[in-house]
């Protein structure tokens, strides 16, 4: 893990805050390339802070490798001193039509619900430029507003926590050398062409200039919480 990259990392820690004195943060990880650069990198911010790190990874049981990746993951995080906490999805029938996005909103449910349990106030996921970049591009294509246009928000609120990605401004290629030659995860679905995400992917992604659109957003969510603390 290079200097630079935690320094990157700190700051936009920094541009999330505040935090308590001692910080509890709270990580999703999967066990792919990504989460896993995220998990190191906020364990290293956390232990600077003399902060506490948890963990959650959430078993959707779509796939018959889901358990295993689960202890997989465990596995591996114990061996850095860390417990997992696995949280599963159990739908009365498993969907066959909008898998992606019933998977994600019953992640976001599991992962709000065990922030509460353990009363965590900030959970991390690590969405990074890339993921950004495909966001802009997706919403571009259905004609999306300017707000919308302005990609993934890096602060979030769910019903009992804040959900932060601080890997907007990194992108993927460098998070690949904070996990170095640590084994990952690869899930199957992104390289699935038939979902749009990884479509995307395989075409390669274009720089895109999203920053005017990250701007006015900031700009309209500061005016909105400055007249709100008015009222």
């Amino acid at each position: 893990m290079t200097q630079s990259l935690l320094k990157t990392f700190s700051a936009s820690m920094e541009a999330l805050g505040p935090f308590e004195k001692e910080p509890h943060i709270a990580v999703a990880v999967s066990g792919g390339m990504d989460s896993l650069a995220l998990t190191f990198l906020a364990e290293a911010w956390v232990r600077k802070q003399n902060g506490k790190l948890t963990l959650f990874h959430v078993n959707h049981g779509l796939r018959k490798a889901s358990t295993e990746e689960a202890e997989k993951v465990s596995k591996w995080m114990k061996s850095r001193g860390h417990t997992v906490h696995v949280l599963s999805w159990n739908p009365s029938e498993q969907p066959t039509t909008r898998i992606q996005e019933r998977a994600r909103h019953a992640r976001y449910n599991l992962l709000d619900r065990a922030c509460q349990k353990h009363n965590i106030l900030h959970l991390l996921t690590g969405h990074h430029k890339d993921d950004d970049i495909e966001t802009f591009l997706m919403r571009k294509e259905k004609k999306s507003s300017d707000y919308g246009l302005a990609g993934m928000s890096r602060l979030t609120y769910l019903a009992h926590c804040r959900l932060l990605r601080p890997l907007l401004s990194i992108s993927k290629k460098n998070l690949e050398t904070v996990i170095e030659d640590h084994p990952y995860i690869e899930d199957p679905s992104n390289k699935n062409t038939s979902f749009k995400r990884a479509a995307l992917r395989e075409q390669g992604l274009p720089h895109q200039n999203m920053a005017p659109f990250k701007e006015k957003r900031q700009e309209d969510e500061a005016y909105a919480i400055s007249f709100l603390a008015k009222t």
